[in-house]
């Protein structure tokens, strides 16, 4: 359609072949479009509550000045109601969050809080550019990269098929070329042996040489069978095998382009925001801010805490070939009677001893550790964790949990009322308190069943379970495998893969496992597949009998004691 010749005037700039009849205020590039493109503009979530002018109605002027000032007249003179013609939109509701004609006052607002936009559009204006600030340059960059690492996971995906493939061929090649030969040595000896027998017994009559012959020739033909048999079976290997790596593979690629469309999405949504906050404060007339601000403040917040996750488990396909000598050397059949002085020999040719599955090779799967993800995973650790927080709670403290909007839940042992779970904000300050907390329990298998704390790890798609008496902790998948453990079951210790009554565990953005190794006084952080990484915090940063550990939405190391104190702590740089 594109290549088509162009029809005179605008281009919608979404399909570029039809007339564009429509000017879109909230997108700033690509906002001139036909009707029917209109319809798929509509349903992107980004773009609704856009607004749209008649292109008639505006000067193609290339000045982007003039085209903003024609956008100002054109808004300034729609500012009428569209229920009471000729009355001017210059109310505000608080209620009903709208802007109203002095008729719709009168008529429906009339109990209702309202004021002149005049009076309150100014700090809409500031509040919606305080919210637009959140949206930095930063955000979109770190979604750009996880774009980035995706499209280079696929080529490292893409360049292991090949590299499997090529094994595979390989392997078929040398294995058919084996069986060649051992079956060209064969076809030789089973001539020579022949023809030393026909030397041997000339003499004799024809019809023994005849019999000879034919005993002969059925076996060359049954061994001969089973020859071609072999080669049919590692050709059927070979496509099973390959068949095998390009499904896996297949399945590995649908998920990755998943991941970067969802990615792309949220990068076009936080872009679109970003613009559209842009133009509204720049251009939008005072109306126009009054009627989205609100709104366009709530998604602000929405996609403040949207952040660029990769966690997709890649599959790593590997091919180790078999051998491909044959072991078994065929014996010569007995000759038929009668028994004639002939030199019996051997055959040097071979052939396969045992199933040829163990031959040809097989598939094994472990996990990727591809160098763009694990330099995307890569976080740059403080020297020492820099504490931003401190703060107390009565009674003894028993969990904490980090909420998306920067609040601190903290369960405690009030001894006033009983069990209490508490709201704290970001600074420390009790904003509310919950009575009557009650907590569940998982039943683990492996574990003591008491006092056991637990964390979902995305990356790994296990429950990472701490077991305070066992000292152990342990990584288990939702079907009951164990993928890893810490610390030795039933033994304390203070060493490296040792534990002392652990607490709760948290894990962070980037996989890394948090755990409050309470009577060693540290906390101890492993990586993904559960190896030592180091103890974050130790006593020689005041930290005594930590029991309950979350990372909250700063990216910021929550630490909680025993003794009811809790600290926000700054682990590393952020990228």
């Amino acid at each position: 359609m594109k290549d088509q010749k162009a029809p005179e005037g605008r281009l919608c700039e979404y399909c570029n072949h039809k007339d564009a009849t429509l000017m879109c205020q909230g997108c700033p590039k690509t906002n001139q479009l036909c009707a029917t493109c209109r319809d798929i503009h509509d349903k992107i979530p980004s773009c609704e509550g856009h607004s749209f002018v008649p292109l008639s109605q505006v000067d193609p002027s290339p000045n982007p000045v003039n085209i903003r000032e024609q956008l100002r007249h054109i808004l300034d003179k729609a500012q009428c109601c569209d229920k009471h013609d000729s009355e001017l939109l210059t109310f505000y509701c608080e209620e009903d969050d709208t802007v109203a004609c002095r008729d719709c006052i009168l008529e429906t607002h009339s109990k209702h809080d309202f004021k002149k936009i005049g009076d309150v559009v100014k700090v809409q204006r500031e509040l919606i550019q305080a919210k637009f600030k959140c949206l930095t340059t930063e955000k979109l960059t770190r979604f750009e990269k996880a774009e980035k690492v995706i499209m280079e996971t696929e080529d490292e995906v893409t360049e292991n098929q090949t590299k499997v493939l090529r094994l595979v061929d390989s392997q078929k090649l040398a294995m058919t070329k084996e069986i060649n030969k051992n079956s060209k040595t064969f076809k030789r000896e089973i001539k020579d042996y022949y023809q030393q027998v026909e030397k041997d017994v000339r003499q004799q009559t024809d019809a023994y040489l005849t019999s000879v012959k034919q005993h002969l020739e059925t076996y060359e033909t049954k061994i001969q069978s089973d020859y071609t048999e072999m080669k049919r079976f590692i050709n059927d290997k070979s496509r099973e095998i390959t068949t095998e790596v390009k499904a896996l593979t297949s399945t590995q690629m649908k998920t990755l382009e998943a991941k970067k469309d969802k990615q792309e999405m949220n990068k076009i949504s936080i872009q679109s925001i970003r613009d559209f906050a842009q133009q509204l404060t720049d251009t939008g007339s005072d109306i126009e801010v009054m009627a989205h601000s609100k709104k366009l403040q709530t998604r602000i917040q929405e996609l403040e805490t949207v952040e660029p996750v990769f966690d997709t488990m890649i599959t790593d396909i590997t091919f180790t070939p078999g051998k491909t000598e044959m072991d078994l050397v065929l014996q010569l059949p007995k000759s038929p009677e009668p028994q004639l002085s002939i030199e019996t020999g051997s055959i040097t040719a071979k052939t396969y001893r045992g199933p040829l599955d163990s031959y040809f090779g097989s598939l094994k799967q472990k996990r990727a550790n591809y160098p763009a993800v694990k330099e995307f995973m890569k976080v740059t650790w403080l020297d020492k964790p820099e504490r931003n927080v401190c703060f107390n709670v009565r009674g003894w403290l028993r969990d904490i949990q980090c909420t998306d909007d920067g609040c601190i839940l903290a369960v405690h042992d009030d001894f006033s009322c009983g069990k209490t779970g508490s709201v704290f904000s970001s600074t420390g300050q009790c904003n509310r308190e919950i009575s009557r907390v009650v907590k569940a329990r998982i039943p683990i298998p492996m574990c003591s069943g008491v006092l056991l704390r637990c964390a979902y790890h995305h990356g790994i798609n296990a429950i990472i379970v701490s077991d305070y008496w066992a000292h152990c902790v342990y990584a288990v998948t939702p079907q009951g495998v164990v993928i890893f453990q810490y610390g030795t079951r039933g033994q304390s210790g203070g060493g490296d893969g040792q534990l002392w009554n652990p607490g709760a565990v948290c894990v962070d953005t980037f996989g890394h496992i948090f755990i409050a190794d309470r009577d060693n006084d540290r906390v101890v952080v492993l990586g993904l597949e559960g190896r030592f990484l180091g103890n974050i915090l130790t006593k020689s940063d005041n930290i005594e009998l930590p029991i309950s550990v979350a990372v909250n939405s700063n990216w910021e190391l929550v630490v909680g004691t025993a003794g009811g104190e809790i600290s926000a702590y700054k682990y590393i740089a952020q990228k």
